[in-house]
């Protein structure tokens, strides 16, 4: 049997539990090209992805038997000669029922010395273009005791490195009485030779708890890492994306972390081509990019996902978001390439969390910025 992973840490999270799984109840765990059966864990929230899992199940059935999780079975009708199930979500029960296996209680399965650790599903947001939402649903958060005893097991192994995700890490807890910063202290209280890295936070959900976790991030055992997705500069494409706050929430988070963090690595998104996203909001979102200089930035072309709110507003031509895209893209080279500048010279401390694709190995620094050393040297 063979696993295909699509999509984001979370997902990513939810395919090593799979893989646990079946690694628990004596399944062999093999290629694809030598597997009889392939689970397809997948991802649904651009059409573009879309597109690439189902050929891929296409090319796959003819065959093969298929299994399909993840988030696209919400989302669409999958079925057809050799799909044997498609199971919503990464739930373990009916995927157990299907394969007539045990459930049985599982640890995610490292990858290497990293792990990702899913400590909620759904999220308290409606975006008006989120398709995740529509598989993930409302905010289902795992309790703290749960999730500590996950990371002690993990840590015991040997991973180095834990990688907190969910659709939104800043909405943790609301659902039973907890929060993130709570769960951050107990998870550094853990003995160990380990680092976290907190994934995503929506901006509307993290400023009310914004001092808290600033002040919990502090810990030495958290990589100084912030991925805070903004998707646009214009406060009137905010307000029809639903997301819930405006730019200048926005900057007052981006300089909460300035004022407490000397050196820190800043991650944003960018949706570009949002229904009616005329070109002075584009100017908009260059000119916030300009201001803040995110170390990283992720940019998306809108894609418009049936069933979501924004599917009905329209769309831009293609032409117009691959030049947006292209142009973003180049002004962010600008300012990565004068940001890794000032870095010359720096000696840091260096995580090394995986092999090189071309020889030698792949590390963090404590800001979480990707380190490649051209020597073959042990991990961890």
């Amino acid at each position: 049997m063979a696993i295909e992973n699509y999509g984001c840490t979370a997902n990513l999270a939810i395919g090593s539990r799979i893989e646990s799984l079946l690694r628990e109840n004596g399944v062999e765990i093999s290629p694809v090209d030598e597997a009889d059966l392939v689970i397809i864990n997948s991802c649904g929230v651009i059409e573009h992805t879309e597109r690439k899992i189902l050929k891929r199940i296409e090319e796959l059935r003819k065959h093969k038997k298929i299994i399909v999780t993840g988030c696209l079975p919400a989302l669409r009708e999958i079925k057809g000669e050799n799909i044997i199930a498609s199971i919503r979500g990464g739930n373990l029960k009916e995927l157990s029922e299907v394969l007539s296996i045990e459930q049985k209680e599982v640890i995610p399965q490292p990858f290497g010395v990293m792990a990702a650790v899913d400590i909620a599903s759904g999220c308290l947001n409606s975006c008006s273009y989120c398709a995740v939402k529509l598989a993930k649903g409302e905010l289902k958060s795992r309790r703290i005791e749960e999730i500590e005893k996950e990371v002690r097991h993990l840590v015991s192994r040997g991973v180095k490195e834990i990688e907190i995700t969910s659709q939104d890490n800043s909405s943790y807890g609301a659902d039973i009485g907890s929060s993130l910063p709570e769960l951050l202290e107990r998870l550094c209280s853990i003995d160990g030779d380990f680092m976290i890295r907190v994934g995503m936070m929506n901006p509307r959900t993290l400023l009310p708890l914004l001092d808290e976790v600033l002040e919990v991030m502090k810990d030495e055992k958290i990589f100084k890492f912030f991925h805070i997705p903004v998707q646009s500069g214009s406060d009137r494409i905010l307000e029809k994306m639903k997301r819930g706050y405006t730019v200048e929430d926005f900057l007052e988070i981006h300089e909460a972390i300035r004022r407490n963090f000397r050196d820190f690595t800043f991650s944003t998104d960018i949706i570009v081509g949002f229904p009616g996203e005329s070109d002075e909001d584009f100017e908009m979102t260059k000119e916030l990019i300009k201001k803040i200089e995110p170390d990283k930035l992720n940019i998306t072309r809108y894609s418009p996902r049936r069933g979501t709110e924004a599917y009905g507003m329209g769309d831009i031509h293609g032409r117009i978001k691959k030049a947006r895209s292209r142009e973003l893209c180049e002004l962010h080279r600008r300012i990565s390439l004068s940001l890794n500048r000032k870095l010359l010279g720096r000696v840091s401390e260096i995580l090394l969390t995986e092999e090189g694709r071309k020889g030698g190995v792949v590390g963090r620094d404590p800001c979480y910025r990707n380190v490649v050393i051209r020597k073959e040297l042990p991990l961890g």
